[in-house]
């Protein structure tokens, strides 16, 4: 009968084969783990509702060549001009038109019928 002395000392040399015999003896110890948690995270992405969020910067400068050289060519004040396009960008129009192109709320199904609120816009 062996003792623990003689199977660390054998540990100690083991090979890639005794390796691989360790692995296919507990292949479902290995396996179970890695697909239950694959089905739960399909699960949760195919359950859950998509939000999208996005943000933007636009930099907007004041003419910087005197007037007396070049002549504006947009008499509108500059914040009107920002406010001017942020209800350009934020209409309900442009929003929709994006959301269908790139398809960001496909048809509800399964539970997400019962999960999704209101309009996307």
């Amino acid at each position: 009968m062996p003792n623990d002395f003689d199977e660390f000392q054998e540990q100690g040399s083991r090979k890639i084969e005794d390796y691989w015999k360790i692995v296919v003896r507990q292949r479902w110890a290995i396996l179970a783990p890695v697909f239950l948690s694959w089905v739960i995270i399909w699960s949760l992405g195919w359950l859950l509702p998509s939000h999208y969020r996005s943000d933007a910067v636009i930099q907007v400068e004041q003419q910087k060549v005197p007037e007396h050289f070049v002549l504006p060519n947009v008499t509108l004040d500059l914040s009107d001009r920002v406010q001017s396009m942020t209800q350009q960008i934020l209409s309900r129009t442009r929003l929709q038109a994006n959301i269908d192109r790139f398809h960001l709320y496909p048809p509800a199904h399964g539970l997400t019928k019962l999960l999704q609120m209101g309009d996307p816009v």
